[in-house]
């Protein structure tokens, strides 16, 4: 990490579990402002090495009690939810279904690299809230061409990322179904620039493919964390 202002080295920091932190703050804050206000179960297809960041900032941000999750390794995903529930004192357990794990959830999360959809639009229920976050490359497709076409709130993180990432959307663009240039982005709901959900029947998806720019305000965070806790290690750099 690089002070802009004096070209000085100020700190070196791992930044994969930073990456996790962030693209679950992303969906916990794109949860807290898109989704209905009274919220009490959150289903999630994904078990992989991004789903327990997902789960721990929704429950952060909204107060989420209870966990459906499914992904295709049994014996993997009881150990994720089993761990996932001590780690955050909430109950979280086992789907038998991709559809089972949607089904009656106020919030839906989609976290996996899959290049084929997981998720289907029959199985979304009025009132819903998604976060697909796994689509980060053009050739990726988590949701299928009817869940985003059942949604009434289609929010990005920034509209030229879409546009070179988010597999998700692609294909309604290619069908002129969709145009990126009216995709919501979601800091402009937080700062009110633009309506984010207005209905509680209305279903909500948050298509988040990640900004670098976020990484970089969560490191400027840690190490501010970490010389107020005077942890690390002082390195003969700089």
């Amino acid at each position: 990490m690089i002070n802009v202002k004096t070209g000085r080295l100020e700190a070196i920091i791992e930044a994969d579990r930073l990456g996790s932190m962030r693209t679950g703050a992303a969906s916990g804050i794109a949860t807290r402002y898109l989704a209905r206000k009274k919220l009490s179960t959150l289903g999630q297809i994904g078990s992989g090495g991004q789903a327990a960041m997902q789960i721990a900032a929704i429950h952060h941000a909204v107060g989420i009690a209870k966990v459906k999750v499914f992904s295709r390794t049994r014996a993997k995903l009881v150990e994720f939810c089993n761990a996932v529930s001590s780690e955050l004192n909430i109950e979280v357990t086992p789907a038998d279904s991709a559809q089972n794990a949607i089904r009656g959830a106020d919030v839906v999360n989609v976290i996996t690299r899959s290049k084929t959809p997981v998720m289907s639009g029959e199985w979304l229920e009025p009132g819903q809230h998604i976060n697909a976050a796994g689509s980060n490359a053009i050739d990726r497709q988590e949701v299928d061409q009817k869940s985003v076409e059942r949604c009434d709130v289609i929010t990005v993180d920034a509209r030229g990322t879409a546009e070179n990432e988010c597999g998700d959307l692609a294909p309604l663009v290619e069908m002129k179904k969709l145009t990126w240039k009216d995709l919501t982005e979601i800091g402009d709901v937080i700062t009110a620039k633009a309506a984010g959900r207005t209905d509680d029947q209305q279903i909500s998806l948050f298509e988040s493919q990640g900004m670098g720019l976020l990484d970089v305000y969560v490191a400027a965070e840690a190490l501010k964390i970490a010389r107020e806790q005077k942890v690390g290690i002082d390195l003969p750099l700089g």
